[in-house]
């Protein structure tokens, strides 16, 4: 962990990091006011001109007002560390606001749902959990830089406590039953009501983008951990215009030769190093409303070059291929979001917005 005291805040803990760094709870000694902190990523050396730059692009972030887009409330550097300090947000990101809700008693990790099922404790459920459904809820759940995180094999929940009678009724007596249960997407992901939640959280995007690429500004790595969703169902977007930065001066604040942003997210003319616009991160958007909507990445390699390469050269599965009965308008928004040539897609983020209204 970096010094507790970065300039004028005191680090509490770490809520968060990614590829533009990490953030922390802090307190501005000033005021006491509760933030949170982002510490950059920092190479060996800051040069005065790294250091004008980036002083310059959080200024111009500052004066970025929009009820779905994080403040930006003040920038510095200390020790060689670029911070930034927002306004604090309680709520989940993108991905755990449309994750499916678990009992009270069962908050830990899906697998402690399991292990915890039919023990008798406090909150016990009635029936044991499916071990399919424990399978995709926890793929659901993780993420790694690459694709879902499948720690969790079909071998391993059903042997689970707890198991023993969902495996006397249902155990698949053929191989390809099983990979139907691995590979369908899990029902919670078609309720209307979370389409309707999906659709309204899309719109509060599309005016941030909106009001954020007539400036100029590019997000380049727009993602389910970049939008914040409070208690009100208000969405936040983070981080606009940083990635620009750190891509500008990657020598010096990141690897060199790094592309900066998350490929499983990432439009094909960003992966390829072309010029990008406000149609790029509308990809990065149909990437993420494709993940909502399925359950799975579109590009779900195993490896950054492998997903690379899926996202240049391959469309990904149809929506309405890997479940018939997903929401046929917002799987073909989704699917133009994602095409590959930039001039196929919406253009602009209100004529999502107006597609989604109709």
């Amino acid at each position: 962990m970096p010094s507790r005291v970065i300039g004028p805040y005191v680090l509490q803990e770490l809520i968060g990091t990614g590829s533009l760094g990490q953030v922390y709870r802090a307190t501005d000694q000033r005021t006491l006011a509760p933030v949170a902190l982002k510490l950059l990523p920092s190479g060996p050396k800051l040069g005065p001109t790294t250091t004008s730059r980036f002083l310059i692009e959080c200024e111009a972030l500052a004066e970025l007002s929009h009820p779905n887009i994080v403040q930006i409330l003040d920038a510095g550097i200390s020790s060689g560390t670029c911070f930034l300090a927002m306004e604090l947000i309680d709520g989940l990101n993108l991905r755990e606001h449309f994750s499916p809700a678990l009992p009270k008693a069962f908050a830990g990790s899906p697998s402690t749902l399991a292990a915890t099922a039919g023990s008798g404790g406090a909150g016990e459920l009635l029936e044991p959990l499916d071990p399919f459904q424990l399978f995709d809820m926890h793929r659901f759940a993780e993420e790694s830089d690459t694709g879902w995180c499948n720690t969790l094999s079909l071998d391993k929940a059903l042997s689970m406590p707890g198991m023993t009678a969902w495996r006397e009724r249902n155990e698949p007596d053929e191989p390809a039953a099983t990979e139907r249960a691995l590979t369908a997407p899990p029902a919670f992901l078609r309720e209307p009501e979370r389409i309707a939640r999906i659709k309204e959280a899309v719109l509060q995007i599309c005016g941030a983008l909106a009001y954020v690429h007539s400036r100029g500004l590019v997000h380049r790595d727009l993602k389910p951990s970049n939008i914040i969703v409070d208690s009100e169902r208000r969405v936040r977007l983070l981080d606009f215009g940083l990635a620009r930065f750190l891509a500008n001066e990657g020598e010096a604040l990141s690897e060199r030769g790094k592309i900066i942003g998350t490929w499983r997210y990432m439009a094909p003319e960003q992966a390829l190093g072309e010029p990008v616009d406000g149609r790029t991160d509308l990809f990065s958007l149909g990437a993420t409303l494709y993940e909502l909507l399925s359950g799975r990445a579109p590009f779900d390699g195993k490896t950054p070059s492998e997903v690379a390469h899926m996202l240049i050269e391959d469309d990904p599965p149809l929506l309405w291929d890997l479940d018939p009965e997903v929401d046929k308008p917002l799987a073909r928004v989704t699917h133009r979001l994602l095409n590959k040539d930039p001039a196929w897609r919406f253009q602009t983020a209100e004529e999502v917005a107006d597609q989604l209204q109709e």
